[in-house]
């Protein structure tokens, strides 16, 4: 009988570095972003079509 390839627990280094960017855009652009929607009370359409933009650019 032909066992089966286990498979690996294992986060493969460039979805770790994915993540990392991922965290990283939310912490210094999405949550500031978000405070300042929730002090102005409306969203800047020109700031999240650039931030859009930015996210698009990174990957």
């Amino acid at each position: 009988m032909t066992k089966a390839p286990q498979m690996s627990a294992e986060i493969p280094e460039e979805v770790k570095a994915l993540k990392a960017r991922i965290a990283e855009f939310v912490r210094e652009e999405l949550h500031p972003f978000e405070a300042e929607i929730a002090e102005r009370g409306e969203i800047d359409e020109e700031r999240l079509l650039a931030l859009r933009n930015k996210a698009r650019e990174a990957g």
